[in-house]
């Protein structure tokens, strides 16, 4: 099986221009076509319904409606055609290579495939997009596509599941489950664009041919992962084993030696992009010759398309080797000499960003207390970030969810009832401390008139307003702020983009924030201070559109130690966090690195960013 692999590379090697040209090719209609209709449709409808983005939970709404189930029909036909032009595309070109046929054009090819259209809606189809958008990113098998990077669990549900065992079971059994389907849908397109099946007949088919040979299968599966993982690793190992060697042997406080780093830099984010690009090809490469290893051979048939008789456009460029070369070591020269002058401008890390203790402080204390709050101002944290809700008798008080049970030691029985139906009176005898320690024992929920005693003057509020938001409440929480004197010590935040519209039409002299997981439309129109993101919508580009916006940016909640090392050095101006204390040594670590340290820090950075989930 080693033999066979390595045979497999050796040939998609010997092809890899194939590939190349077309995946120019296809990013390049994705850049220029496909993504910029899907961004002018997408804002015309969600404008149409009287908004210009919904996030959250305001998505599923905007899908109910007419507007929203046309967007959701371009979205069908979007990924449709996706699949006819990437998977389609790279399973032609594969089973073409291994009936020794020569060359199609890319146009040919693309004719070849739009085949499969009718063939997608259908019911089969539709169980195809599924495997395709959620099935296969979550499980890690079979295909995925440029345009829709895929589903996988946010971090903030994963740290819940992680904390429940019950949940941490369903979970692993889920994505076993997952797993298997995949598997067993893996030579579904293999069936539907070589032996023309129809998208019900394809899943058949595949799944019979995954259950006959399912220990070879496996087996081979095993091995490719093990072994490109092994030579992956070597490959990474002996490269950055020669950064730290050359580095070692120049004083990166020299012009001329940054010049030398930052050009090795760039050269490994071309390797990077050639990886990515090649992945997905090499993926139908890989499952295409497995598929034709597996299936009887009176089945086997080839794609029949017309060769290409004469060179293209592209294929003259990528012919005058010697000319990309001479351009490409300028534009490689140019930049290294631009960066070697602003490193420190241009990839220093940022040390000003502020920290957040989540719900009053994090980890170790109750949440939303006053004890967490003071744990925050005794360790110079910059914000709190706290939840308020108002009770039946309209006092309001600080709580997460839509109950006390959650946070509460005692077990009254209101404990189940929401917020919004307790009076205070009852509210006051929960002890929400001796769940988290004897030491917090007795500790009451805060009212917020106490929180801003305490706060005042001493640490800035991210005042979430939480379960049961109307007008009249918005109100009297900013009217008690502008009679505490603390307007420019607090700021609002919502899920509900309305609830932020409210607060800076009524006194646009409050900052707002808006927090989100997830988003449609344009999100840098959105009249708020504070765009408040879960870590997956936290890219570089996101977070650029939003700063040249003049929004800020904060993420949330970054607790694991991987996530701690990744956002404290990126661009963004506030990071929530259980851990404030480890956010807070991070960002400060980060300020003092010298320029030797930020180089070679990049070079991991750079791995960990794009090669790493």
């Amino acid at each position: 099986m080693l033999k066979d692999y390595i045979k497999l590379v050796g040939k998609f090697t010997v092809n890899i221009k194939k590939f190349l040209k077309y995946q120019i090719i296809t990013r390049g209609l994705l850049s220029i076509i496909i993504i910029p209709i899907y961004g002018l449709l997408s804002g015309y409808l969600i404008q149409k319904d009287g908004s210009v983005v919904f996030t959250n939970g305001d998505i599923l709404k905007f899908m109910l409606t007419p507007s929203g189930a046309i967007f959701l029909l371009f979205l069908f036909l979007i990924v449709v055609l996706e699949i006819i032009i990437e998977i389609g595309g790279y399973i032609t070109i594969s089973s073409k290579i291994e009936a020794n046929y020569k060359e199609s054009s890319y146009w040919e090819i693309l004719k070849y495939n739009i085949r499969l259209l009718p063939r997608m809606l259908s019911v089969g189809g539709i169980i195809i997009l599924l495997y395709v958008i959620f099935m296969a990113p979550m499980s890690g098998v079979g295909f995925k596509l440029s345009f829709l990077k895929g589903f996988d669990m946010p971090n903030f549900i994963m740290s819940e599941i992680d904390q429940n065992t019950l949940y941490t079971i369903i979970y692993s059994i889920g994505i076993i489950l997952l797993i298997y389907v995949s598997l067993k849908f893996i030579f579904t397109f293999n069936y539907m664009i070589i032996n023309n099946m129809k998208a019900n007949e394809a899943i058949k088919a595949s799944s019979k041919l995954f259950k006959e040979n399912r220990k070879t299968v496996l087996k081979e599966l095993a091995v490719m992962l093990i072994v490109t993982a092994l030579i992956s690793s070597i490959v990474l190992f002996i490269w950055l084993t020669l950064i730290v060697k050359i580095s070692g042997q120049l004083n990166l406080d020299g012009y001329l030696s940054r010049i030398i780093m930052i050009a090795l830099l760039q050269i490994q984010n071309f390797g990077i992009l050639i990886i990515s690009i090649l992945l997905v090809p090499f993926e139908c490469y890989y499952v295409t010759k497995l598929f034709y290893k597996l299936i009887d051979p009176k089945d086997i048939e080839y794609p029949k398309i017309v060769e290409k008789t004469k060179k293209s456009m592209l294929d003259n460029i990528l012919h005058k080797k010697k000319t990309l070369i001479a351009i490409a070591l300028t534009a490689l020269l140019l930049y290294s000499m631009t960066m070697g002058i602003f490193t420190r401008e241009i990839i220093g890390y940022n040390n000003h960003i502020k920290i957040y203790g989540h719900r009053g402080y994090g980890v170790g204390t109750p949440e939303n207390s006053i004890s967490a709050i003071k744990k925050s101002i005794d360790n110079n944290i910059d914000y709190i970030e706290i939840d308020v809700q108002r009770t039946k008798d309209r006092k309001y008080v600080l709580n997460h969810d839509k109950t006390f049970e959650r946070v509460s030691y005692e077990k009254p029985y209101f404990i189940n009832k929401k917020v919004s139906d307790l009076n205070y009176s009852q509210i006051e005898t929960l002890d929400i401390g001796r769940r988290v320690s004897q030491r917090y024992a007795g500790e009451k929920v805060p009212r917020i008139e106490e929180v801003l005693d305490v706060c005042k003057n001493k640490i800035k509020i991210n005042l979430e307003l939480k379960e049961g938001i109307d007008h009249e409440m918005i109100d009297d929480l900013m009217e008690l702020v502008r009679k505490k004197g603390m307007k420019k010590q607090v700021f609002f935040t919502s899920l509900n983009i309305r609830d932020i519209e409210y607060i800076e039409n009524k006194d646009s002299t409050f900052d707002t924030g808006l927090i989100y997981f997830i988003k449609l439309g344009n999100y840098g129109s959105v009249d708020a201070d504070y765009m408040i993101m879960e870590e997956r919508e936290a890219t570089d580009s996101n977070i650029k559109k939003l700063h040249k916006k003049g929004k800020k940016v904060i993420v949330w909640t970054v607790n694991t130690q991987e996530s701690i090392d990744k956002f404290s050095k990126m661009d963004i101006d506030g990071i929530i966090t259980d851990y404030p204390l480890e956010v807070k040594e991070a960002v400060s670590e980060n300020s003092k690195l010298t320029s030797n340290d930020l180089i070679l820090s990049s070079f991991v950075r750079n791995l960990e960013d794009k090669l790493l989930p």
